[in-house]
């Protein structure tokens, strides 16, 4: 008896589909189900380079957030610092202002050389009136010449009477022989003491004497040798007429 085959009949070799129900090799699809090779649009017709989305969907070059966040476009260039500007203004104002003190400084400077011409040229001035007042009183002098000969007899007891009264410590009376003009040189007669016994280098007097008398234009002069407690010493008084009185008039 005739068994059928084990399982369920199978097509003729050729009819049946290959391993696994699939097509026969040669109809199968391309790997990843694209058109086997040559079925691809051909080259040039592929969209162009920069069309397609870059890799992992990244946006283009610039415009890529930074690491951490997004970030916008680049921002504007950095403005210059006015420093420069500020040091160079400040440069230039103490430029000028050096200049500006340079030529006030200068402007000032004349004025003094002025001050010392003036000053020079003034000098020739005085020493001439000077001269002249020098030669006036030596030809004053020598009109007045001295005359062996007194203008007044009593001089010489005038002279005396002044120096004896000093001496004995009577300043008021020896202050009332001298004329107005010269008592009104001192504030009192202790004035006038100080002052003659300044002139003949002492404190005290001991003792005078007249020694020479003469006339001298219109007043004689008296010349007395007086002893003081520093020594012997000469003293003149120039005796002359006033008011009707005889009045010593000056010293030395």
């Amino acid at each position: 008896m005739t068994q059928p085959p084990y399982g369920p009949p199978q097509p003729p070799y050729g009819g049946q589909p290959p391993d696994g129900g699939q097509p026969p090799y040669g109809t199968q699809p391309p790997y990843g189900g694209q058109p086997p090779d040559g079925g691809q649009p051909p080259y040039g017709t592929q969209p162009p380079y920069g069309t397609q989305p870059p890799y992992g969907t990244q946006p283009p070059y610039g415009t890529q957030p930074p690491y951490g966040g997004p970030q916008g476009p680049y921002g504007p260039p950095p403005k210059k610092s006015v420093l420069p500007w500020i040091i160079g203004g400040l440069v230039l104002l103490l430029g000028l202002g050096a200049l500006g003190l340079f030529l006030v400084l200068n402007d000032d400077e004349p004025t003094p050389v002025a001050t010392t011409l003036t000053t020079q040229q003034t000098l020739p001035t005085s020493e001439t009136e000077e001269t002249t007042e020098e030669s006036t009183e030596e030809t004053t002098e020598s009109t007045e010449e001295t005359s062996e000969e007194l203008n007044f007899a009593e001089s010489p007891e005038t002279a005396q009477a002044l120096i004896d009264l000093m001496a004995a410590g009577d300043y008021a009376g020896g202050y009332a022989t001298l004329t107005p003009d010269l008592q009104a040189e001192f504030a009192d007669p202790q004035a006038f003491a100080d002052e003659l016994f300044r002139t003949l280098g002492a404190t005290a007097i001991s003792s005078a004497a007249v020694s020479d008398a003469y006339g001298h234009g219109n007043h004689d002069d008296i010349i007395l040798d007086v002893q003081t407690d520093t020594g012997s010493t000469e003293l003149l008084l120039a005796v002359t007429e006033e008011a009707g009185a005889l009045k010593v008039f000056d010293f030395s």
